[in-house]
């Protein structure tokens, strides 16, 4: 069922273009990158393949993949599934793909898309190579990409136990 539903995406029967994929489309539009969204590897899907690069960059909605600091200490059953989902589908493309993954977030796409079309370009550049793959981690100083000196961990990176905790409310 997975590979029905990624050949339908795949092939535009649906269309889930939202604003922080169009900012995303257009950064790349504009820096001549060649492109494609909802590129299937199986069963996941991107939402941007390089082609000419062999890499990916997903655009994690803040809600829906439960941005760290939106959601510090409690998600609901539905982000802890998305969770779950996007750990599988990075694990999937790093041994198949054999890339990692650019997550932009959100937040940065809209609040500060030049930090979203310098982290691009220098995974780009590097080959897929960065520190970090999470755009909430980095940030402009005098108009270069820098790296934060306090990460946040993005909680794709935590354990499934980790995750589940952050799904129950503890008993006093």
């Amino acid at each position: 069922m997975s590979e029905i539903v990624v050949k339908l995406y795949e092939d535009g029967v649906y269309d889930k273009q939202t604003l922080p994929q169009k900012i995303v489309n257009d950064l790349l539009n504009n820096n001549n990158i060649n492109f494609q969204n909802e590129k299937g590897f199986k069963y996941y899907l991107v939402d941007n393949y390089l082609s000419d690069y062999n890499l990916a960059i997903e655009v994690n909605g803040d809600y829906f993949h439960s941005h760290p600091l939106k959601y510090p200490t409690l998600i609901n059953e539905m982000q802890k599934n998305n969770i779950i989902r996007d750990k599988r589908k990075r694990t999937y493309l790093k041994r198949y793909g054999k890339f990692e993954i650019l997550y932009l977030w959100e937040n940065d796409i809209k609040q500060n898309p030049e930090l979203c079309e310098k982290l691009i370009l220098e995974y780009i550049k590097n080959k897929g190579q960065l520190r970090n793959y999470q755009s909430f981690n980095y940030e402009l100083i005098n108009n270069k990409l820098v790296l934060k000196n306090d990460l946040i961990i993005p909680y794709i990176d935590l354990s499934a136990k980790e995750v589940n905790q952050l799904t129950h409310k503890e008993n006093p």
